[in-house]
């Protein structure tokens, strides 16, 4: 369902973006300070998108007889929605390559390193268990 979702919510968003180009813009963009989007993408990409991951992490941990492994999936599911939530809420800079990024944009960058953790930990246990 998340797939989905961000598939639609992006290419709405991207829509609503003149001029923007998925192929040489970040997603990030969409929500960037000062950007056309910025107070229509969080509400529709990030925070959905949060709660989604961190249900379906809570589904895993919660899920009856399931294996340490699992469980550790799911922490990492909900680590990747608090990601999702926190780089929703604090902007990129419009400039994605500014030699001095704002707080906001710090915060979002590390939201976004987290999450790209979180994803490949769980890559690593899910096809190495």
């Amino acid at each position: 369902m998340a797939t989905l979702w961000v598939t639609v919510s992006v290419a709405f968003t991207a829509s609503q973006y003149s001029g923007y180009n998925h192929s040489t813009q970040f997603c990030s963009e969409l929500g960037a300070s000062g950007s056309p989007t910025e107070t229509l993408s969080p509400p529709i990409n990030n925070y959905p998108l949060a709660i989604l991951f961190c249900l379906f992490g809570f589904y895993l941990i919660q899920h009856n007889q399931t294996s340490i492994a699992i469980i550790f999936i799911g922490i990492l599911i909900i680590i990747h929605g608090v990601g999702t939530l926190v780089a929703g809420y604090f902007p990129m800079d419009k400039d994605p390559y500014t030699k001095s990024p704002s707080v906001n944009c710090k915060i979002h960058s590390w939201a976004g390193f987290i999450m790209l953790l979180s994803l490949l930990r769980h890559y690593l246990l899910a096809h190495f268990h």
